[in-house]
């Protein structure tokens, strides 16, 4: 670990929180030359940052900010060198030669020093480091955002704020007057089976007018209605995208009885479709 050049990293601006992250961990990794080689996996440990391809573009961006150079290993490891560490001299307390005078170890005349009797050479103090405050990975981490459910039509807009949308089997998007409607057909309908096939039924219905919608929904409320019925008899009832599909609606409203309990004009002018 080099202490310089964690201090250098620390320094560093202009650069993001992903690219600060790799830098400290190449800096604490670093020996006296300023060079280290750790692996994709070790610098995606070392930073908590999950996604390989963020790390990848990060120490590009480091070396074409010229904060690091990168000396490929053919396959086998790259190799990280620092760009700029301003490194200071530390000894170990002893003089540049071995503690002793630069010619035998004692002075020329009487192997001690000419003035105090001791060596020439005195010991070099040690420069106190000044400690570097450690920041844990986690606070500088981005704050986790709870994922938005893109399939569901009911998501609140106000907190996500984006419009809701459904996502149907071709992976178009339903949104709108379209999924408001879509959500009442699929409520009449009453038979939670190829909800995403229906979705795209129900896109391909050209013209769908206000009254057209409530045509279909009074139908779709028969059909839930007569379903018990059909599978008593043994019979497989049909699903929404079929049903649509095939625009039984139409059939519903011609099978429908002149003189019912409950008059299909009556339902209409209820809804507002007819006068």
């Amino acid at each position: 670990m080099s202490v310089d050049a964690t201090r250098w990293a620390w320094m560093q601006q202009g650069i993001t929180q992903s690219q600060k992250l790799i830098l400290l961990s190449l800096a604490d990794r670093a020996d006296e030359n300023n060079r280290c080689w750790p692996s994709i996996p070790r610098l995606m440990g070392d930073t908590c940052i999950g996604n390989r391809r963020t790390i990848i573009n990060g120490l590009k961006a480091l070396e074409e900010k010229g904060l690091i150079s990168v000396s490929r290993g053919n396959g086998k490891w790259n190799v990280y060198t620092l760009l700029g560490v301003d490194t200071r001299e530390y000894t170990s307390g002893k003089s540049a030669t071995s503690g002793k005078s630069a010619t035998s170890g004692k002075s020329a005349t009487s192997g001690k020093s000419a003035t105090s009797g001791k060596s020439a050479s005195q010991p070099v103090a040690k420069v106190p480091l000044e400690p570097v405050a450690k920041v844990p990975l986690e606070s500088k981490r981005e704050p986790k955002q709870e994922p938005i459910n893109i399939f569901s039509a009911s998501h609140d807009a106000a907190h996500s704020q984006v419009e809701p949308f459904y996502i149907t089997k071709k992976k178009r998007k339903l949104t709108g007057k379209r999924l408001e409607t879509f959500n009442r057909f699929w409520a009449a309908f009453a038979h939670g089976k190829g909800k995403a096939e229906a979705a795209d039924a129900w896109l391909d219905i050209p013209e769908l007018t206000n009254a057209l919608v409530e045509i279909i929904i009074a139908a779709a409320e028969r059909e839930a209605a007569a379903r018990p019925g059909i599978v008593e008899k043994g019979q497989t009832p049909k699903w929404a995208q079929g049903w649509l599909s095939g625009r039984r609606w139409e059939d519903e409203a011609a099978a429908a009885p002149e003189n019912p309990d409950r008059p299909f004009d009556d339902y209409l002018r209820e809804k507002g479709v007819l006068p």
